[in-house]
């Protein structure tokens, strides 16, 4: 069995093509995904629970600091809310102030809590 240049050249057009067609169908699953933070240096995830409340995750990394965690945790939750008046609920991750020189080795948790935002009127 011969197969001809310009036979395999269109093959390998339509097997391009497909894979593209077929790539943008697929759906956007980023809704639990990490995303990063460029300003913050942090990786995150956030999941919509429904209703005004969200699931924030910070994923705690050696390299960047608690409080640098902390801060971005709240300025997330105030661009998700859009106002001020919205209560968190923090589930685990918060590292003590003595944490890294007790424990060098110690992996602290990701900062994770939930976001409930005021009821729009």
């Amino acid at each position: 069995m011969k197969f001809s240049i310009k036979f395999l050249a269109k093959l390998l057009i339509v097997a391009t093509l497909f894979t593209l067609a077929t790539g943008c169908a697929t759906p956007n699953s980023q809704a639990n995904s990490s995303q990063y933070d460029f300003d913050h240096g942090v990786f995150f995830e956030k999941e919509e629970l429904g209703d005004n409340r969200f699931h924030i995750l910070v994923r705690s990394d050696e390299k960047v600091p608690f409080n640098r965690l902390a801060t971005f945790l709240i300025r997330k939750a105030l661009q998700t809310c859009k106002s001020y008046g919205f209560k968190l609920e923090v589930l685990g991750g918060v590292e003590e102030y003595d944490d890294r020189l007790a424990h060098p080795n110690l992996i602290i948790p990701s900062l994770s809590a939930n976001l409930e935002c005021p009821a729009k009127q």
